[in-house]
């Protein structure tokens, strides 16, 4: 995958979905440690964050993602987060 550095502030417009299905193929139904997912906020028109799925050390399935220009955090899956993922792709298919 080649390294993207043109994505404007509204990534879902700049095609962050479509990079996402043509490099990964056609999103998964389940969710598995390594799986990428795509996710949308509650305020914007598409979808423009991504993470990766981790396990998560007390159980379950944790999210590793960046929440600023510095910033990454890992933190557990619950139905808040659960319900901001759109699509989950397996790279290693």
């Amino acid at each position: 995958m080649r390294d993207r550095r043109d994505y404007g502030r509204e990534p879902w417009r700049d095609g962050l979905q479509r990079e996402l299905d043509e490099h990964f193929g056609v999103p998964v139904a389940d969710m598995q440690v390594g799986d990428v997912v795509l996710m949308q906020w509650h305020n914007q028109a598409g979808p423009a964050h991504v993470g990766i799925i981790g396990d998560y050390c007390h159980g379950g399935l944790s999210l590793i993602h960046s929440y600023s220009m510095t910033a990454v955090c890992e933190h557990r899956i619950d139905d808040e987060w659960r319900a901001r993922i759109v699509g989950v792709y397996r790279p290693w298919q």
